[in-house]
């Protein structure tokens, strides 16, 4: 089941009980959480005898990682924890893909949205051929890059990288470059949506109605051996993007950057109005996003 969701305002337990976090594990995010904590007027709770006590137990690491260990035992069973185990399947790109792979072998209808894949170094071959015979671009990611870091795309077989100290392909994911891409005031784009998962069994899922549109730096054009290297025009991580300080934001309002309907980053309504003067349904295409959501 999957909801549209606005911001809600606070919430009690029962009676009328102020909710408990416990906040000790929570890490680099802490700050952002206690401001939360506040709002919502609920209590936060730090000692280590507060945590078999509390309603939420607030992690800022893999759960996975301290799952054995003695931080998640003793809890309360009306407590809840922020994460879900096994996440790293979803957060490493390779196993990520692997998944995703699977699933297209048994529902390929379901899962034809993925483009077509190969996982570095097990299918360079495979890779090396579709680059060369289709003259296909590839963009090639690393399984645990973030922030855009070690992302490029390889034109020509000769292209893709070894790591210079063994002399091996890295482990990476390497998928069919879509070139033919819609733009916005000329710049590739990317959404970042934000989903809220509250229960596995039965599934909950919450969607936030609006999000941002991440745009590129450099117009795009489509990739050549010429400027396949320039990754201010071919990716749209807004980390990256920042470096591009003479261009960033630039094309609507030099002083604002990140302005909400012109700058490098966009609110979701700007993307409807660009389909609205495409005429492109942007009902339908919000049904289809939480389709695959």
């Amino acid at each position: 089941m999957i909801k549209d969701t606005a911001s809600k305002k606070s919430l009690k337990g029962k009676r009328g009980k102020k909710v408990s976090v416990y906040t000790t594990m929570c890490r680099a995010n802490l700050s952002l959480l206690e401001s939360v904590i506040r709002q919502l007027c609920w209590v936060e709770k730090t000692l280590s005898t507060d945590r078999t006590k509390c309603d939420i137990v607030w992690v800022g690491q893999n759960i996975d990682t301290i799952r054995s260990s003695e931080n998640l035992t003793g809890l309360l069973p009306k407590c809840r924890v922020n994460r879900f185990e096994k996440m790293t399947e979803l957060c490493n790109k390779a196993l990520f893909t692997q998944i995703i792979m699977r699933m297209q072998r048994w529902f390929p209808e379901e899962f034809n949205f993925y483009p077509r894949s190969y996982l570095l170094p097990a299918d360079s071959k495979a890779a090396a051929a579709c680059c060369k015979a289709k003259n296909t671009t590839l963009i090639i990611k690393p399984d645990v890059g973030s922030e855009g870091n070690g992302i490029y795309l390889a034109h020509r077989p000769s292209d893709i990288r070894r790591d210079h100290r063994c002399n091996r392909l890295c482990l990476a994911v390497a998928q069919e470059y879509i070139s033919d891409t819609l733009l916005l005031d000329g710049f590739k784009f990317d959404l970042r949506l934000y989903v809220l998962v509250t229960s596995l069994e039965p599934l909950q899922i919450y969607l936030y109605n609006d999000g941002l549109v991440r745009l590129a730096t450099q117009k795009y054009e489509k990739p050549t051996a010429l400027n396949a290297g320039c990754a201010f025009m071919h990716l749209t991580n807004s980390t990256l993007n920042k470096q591009n300080k003479k261009k960033y934001g630039v094309g609507a309002n030099e002083e604002d950057p990140e302005n909400p309907t012109t700058g490098s980053k966009r609110r979701l309504g700007e993307l409807w109005k660009l389909l609205k003067s495409e005429r492109i349904d942007a009902a339908v295409v919000w049904e289809g996003i939480k389709a695959l959501v």
